[in-house]
């Protein structure tokens, strides 16, 4: 099938889309063919991630992270609730727009994703790799871990919040980087 996945290879965010500039892409994707438009360009920027003392957030800051817009209640403590709120209903719009146009869902992510601080001093055992570059941070950043079974019932938990909110997901592209 043809997929339109403009930017996934970029590491630069496209700018912050409104449901219509989200629809009038859709449906021009439709036009030429397309049967799959990525849901996660063009999102708000995670900016409560941002450190005024270490520069690294800005290189995950643009990334979707299933776990920080879809939070299980072990991890919605430690994220911003707001911006979860916020980016979970911009794309549940936006597969909303894709079911009217008959056309599905490309999740495009970096998985596992930086996780707070304060999420591992809570679950110590769910720390997984080291995932910042220390040339470019002054903190250390992790991942969670991907082998502990409990963490993958998160994840999955996380996993299934996403396809009830965007049942049109179909097609998933996870990018690990540094993890």
């Amino acid at each position: 099938s043809i997929l339109i996945m403009a930017e996934v290879a970029s590491s630069q965010p496209a700018a912050e889309m409104d449901l219509a500039a989200f629809e009038r892409k859709a449906t021009m994707s439709k036009e030429v063919g397309a049967t799959h438009v990525v849901i996660t360009e063009g999102l708000p920027l995670a900016t409560w991630e941002m450190d005024p003392d270490d520069p690294y957030p800005a290189w995950f800051v643009h990334h979707a992270s299933l776990l920080k817009i879809f939070p299980p209640r072990e991890v919605a403590p430690h994220v911003n609730a707001e911006y979860a709120s916020r980016l979970a209903a911009i794309l549940e719009g936006r597969s909303t727009i894709l079911k009217k146009l008959g056309l599905r869902a490309v999740w495009n992510a970096n998985e596992p994703a930086v996780m707070p601080e304060a999420f591992f001093t809570a679950y110590p055992e769910f720390r997984g790799p080291r995932i910042d570059q220390p040339n470019r941070s002054t903190k250390a950043h992790f991942a969670p871990t991907v082998d502990d079974p409990e963490m993958l019932r998160i994840y999955r938990e996380s996993m299934q919040m996403l396809l009830k909110r965007c049942p049109e997901a179909e097609l998933f592209n996870w990018v690990t980087t540094d993890a």
